[in-house]
């Protein structure tokens, strides 16, 4: 008697997380990475340490910020509102990467200040194209994301209540189709980039490129199920919404043992 509601509540789950862990798990890997990858916990010493270097931790915070917003002033003002949306968004107490800037001996050190701020620039720079890329197609990304699929749903839906089922089965299982299609392939990319280029791309791509597809994939297999019972939307549905999440657990596990790796081949070479 639970089979359903149980079922419904998986689905609902599942939706919420491969519609938001891609970008929550990007945005939290950007945060933790560091010129050499992810830092592991510091000691006592140095923990106990991070309250009273908390004045120069907030000027290097400061510095990074202006340093950034000096080459993109000659931005246009749009531009510049981009490049300043792609910035990743650092805090001290939650970042491993400040953390590290605050135990580095400074600027002009192998690891320091400069070295920090290469890689938040590299990122900044990724993400801003990323972003731009976005701003300028808005109109597009928005008719292809969300007006077309709204609109060959409601077809679908009008041809079910006609009773034009095999027509109504069509246009459902091609709008289906496209959602498993964008999911599978954006899930790939991300997995590959993080690979073969080293680019975080969770945290550089719209939410609106997950979140589409998930509920067109939930709104297609609906529909599916009350035009015809027979039809395996299930398992296929299912897989399709773990798709994004086990891309995001991938590139993160990849990520980890990268760093766990460089750690190992230092330590037996030391």
């Amino acid at each position: 008697m639970l089979k359903g509601p149980l079922k419904l509540l998986l689905l609902a789950a599942l939706a919420a997380g491969a519609a938001n862990i891609p970008g929550i798990t990007g945005e939290k890997l950007e945060a933790a990475r560091s010129p050499a990858g992810f830092g592991a916990a510091g000691s006592s010493a140095e923990n106990a340490a991070e309250p009273a270097a908390l004045p120069n931790i907030t000027a290097q915070m400061a510095a990074m910020e202006a340093a950034y917003k000096k080459e993109i002033a000659g931005l246009p003002a749009e531009e510049r509102e981009i490049a300043l949306d792609a910035m990743p968004k650092v805090e001290f107490k939650a970042n491993p990467l400040m953390q590290r800037l605050a135990r580095a001996p400074g600027p002009d050190s192998a690891g320091g200040m400069s070295g920090a701020q290469n890689a938040l620039r590299t990122f900044s720079e990724f993400r801003y194209k990323m972003f731009k890329f976005c701003r300028r197609h808005e109109a597009a990304i928005t008719v292809y994301l969300w007006l077309v699929p709204v609109g060959l749903a409601g077809l679908a839906f009008s041809l079910f209540l006609f009773k034009r089922y095999t027509m109504s089965i069509s246009v459902t299982g091609a709008i289906f189709l496209l959602s498993n299609y964008l999911l599978w392939t954006l899930s790939s990319s991300v997995v590959l980039s993080a690979a073969l280029t080293k680019e975080n791309l969770l945290a550089a791509i719209p939410r609106d490129f997950w979140l589409s597809p998930v509920i067109f994939l939930i709104v297609s297999a609906a529909l599916l199920r009350l035009a015809d019972e027979n039809y395996p939307f299930w398992n296929r549905t299912i897989a399709a919404l773990f798709t994004p999440i086990t891309a995001a657990c991938l590139t993160l596990g990849w990520w980890r043992g990268v760093q766990f790796l460089k750690s190992a081949l230092a330590h037996l070479s030391s």
